[in-house]
C-alpha cells in the first residue's frame, strides 16, 4: 500500500511540473513578444543613425 501512494505522489508531482514547465513557457513566450514589440525598428535606426552622422560628423566650423 506504501508503494502505491508513493507511486501515486511520484506521478503527481510529475503532473504538477509539467503544468508549471508549460505556464513558464507560456509566461516567456509572452514575455519575448513584449520585448520585440518595443524594439525598435530598422529602418527608424538607420534615420536616427543618418541623422547622428550629419549632426556630428560633418565638418560645421
Amino acid at each position: 500500500m506504501n508503494e502505491k501512494l508513493s507511486e501515486e505522489m511520484k506521478t503527481l508531482k510529475k503532473n504538477e511540473l509539467r503544468e508549471e514547465e508549460l505556464v513558464l513557457k507560456a509566461e516567456k513566450a509572452k514575455m519575448e513578444q513584449q520585448v520585440k514589440s518595443m524594439a525598435p525598428h530598422p529602418a527608424a535606426c538607420h534615420r536616427n543613425a543618418k541623422m547622428y552622422h550629419m549632426l556630428f560628423t560633418t565638418n560645421n566650423m
